[in-house]
């Protein structure tokens, strides 16, 4: 659940500061705790937190690019530990190890349905290794909400009105 305020909401709508409690369905108990900081309209960044020792589990970062979107994923101590980026005009971005370039290990893919255009939810897949570190599952679940207030910008800039709502599935 989103905790920010209305005001918020409504007038810096893709730039505001917000924090997301994530837990698993069907309970109350957060697992992941993620913080975004007022950002003055572009190059945003979260942070991931484990809302049970409120220790920090890493950072996601945009980077400066043109034509397409560039994410550093960077571990507790400020490591770079994953690239996550698009190909022009393409709604899948792909996750690399840093040092390892062109060794694609998973993807996030926003998908395309009816349903997200009537209601103006954005739905995304993500495929990544099993044998992943489970904060570093937590660390590319973060970078999908980052990912998804770019969409929502886009939307906002051309004046779409529509909530905002997010769903995901993890592969």
């Amino acid at each position: 659940m989103e905790d920010s305020d209305f005001l918020s909401r409504c007038f810096l709508k893709g730039n505001r500061p917000f924090s997301i409690h994530v837990a698993l369905a069907g309970t109350n108990v957060p697992f992941l705790e993620i913080e975004r900081p007022y950002t003055c309209w572009w190059l945003s960044h979260m942070r991931i937190k484990n809302p049970q020792t409120n220790q920090l589990c890493g950072t996601v970062k945009e980077e400066f690019s043109i034509c397409v979107r560039k994410y550093s994923v960077l571990d507790a101590n400020g490591v770079k530990k994953y690239h996550i980026y698009n190909h022009f005009c393409s709604w899948t971005f792909y996750i690399e190890p840093v040092g390892q370039p062109g060794n694609v290990i998973g993807q996030i893919s926003k998908d395309l349905n009816i349903k997200d255009a009537f209601f103006g939810t954005d739905t995304f897949g993500v495929t990544v290794p099993p044998n992943l570190s489970t904060q570093d599952k937590c660390l590319i679940l973060g970078a999908v909400f980052l990912i998804q207030i770019g969409f929502e910008k886009a939307r906002n800039a051309n004046d779409d009105h529509r909530n905002n709502c997010l769903s995901f599935s993890l592969n």
